[in-house]
């Protein structure tokens, strides 16, 4: 018979660190998106935000 493994509570600590490191990486992405936007210029972003670029064109993604 296998033995299950039942995960431990988080310490009120760690989930404290926990969610900051989230709201960091969350701060983070959202900042790193923004530059994105900006580097494409409001025509791209227009065209992006009224739907007429499909997605993952006009974003600087590229198929390899």
């Amino acid at each position: 018979m296998e033995s299950v493994n039942v995960p431990l509570s988080l310490s009120d600590e760690e989930f404290e660190s926990m969610m900051r490191e989230f709201n960091s990486a969350g701060d983070w992405m959202f900042e790193q998106l923004a530059l994105k936007r900006s580097a494409l210029g409001p025509a791209v972003e227009n065209e992006i935000s009224q739907g007429s670029v499909p997605p993952g064109e006009g974003d600087g993604a590229r198929d390899t």
